[in-house]
Parts: structure tokens; C-alpha cells; sequence
């Protein structure tokens, strides 16, 4: 797989003056991600990434029952 470890946490060190986010992705999830083709889970990985550096990213919308 692409090397999720148990709890694998994304985090992004921001600027002090802004928050930092992390994203953890649990274990089921990470399990079926290993399932995955390399090049999917990769992406899944990027997006990931991204997130935790700009949780709201432009055109982001608020999920509604969260």
C-alpha cells in the first residue's frame, strides 16, 4: 500500500498566526486505502494533503449534518 501506519495523521505547519490542521484518517478508512491502486491512492493522499494545508479551500461548501 502507499504507507499509511496506524492513525495516520496529515498535518500542515502553518505561519504561527494561523491555526494547524491535521487530518486523520482512521483505520478502516487507511485499510480500504490500501486496497486501493497505487495511482488512486496517491491522489487520495495528495487531496489529503491539501486539505490539512487549506481546509476551506475556494468553492468549498459546508456540508449540511455534520
Amino acid at each position: 500500500g502507499p504507507g499509511f501506519a496506524a492513525g495516520s495523521t496529515y498535518e500542515a505547519k502553518l505561519d504561527k498566526s494561523v491555526a494547524e490542521y491535521r487530518v486523520v484518517v482512521a483505520r478502516s478508512a487507511r485499510k480500504e486505502m490500501e486496497a486501493l491502486p497505487h495511482a488512486t491512492a496517491d491522489r487520495i493522499t495528495a487531496t489529503l494533503d491539501r486539505l490539512a494545508r487549506e481546509p476551506r479551500p475556494p468553492g468549498a461548501r459546508m456540508l449540511r449534518g455534520a
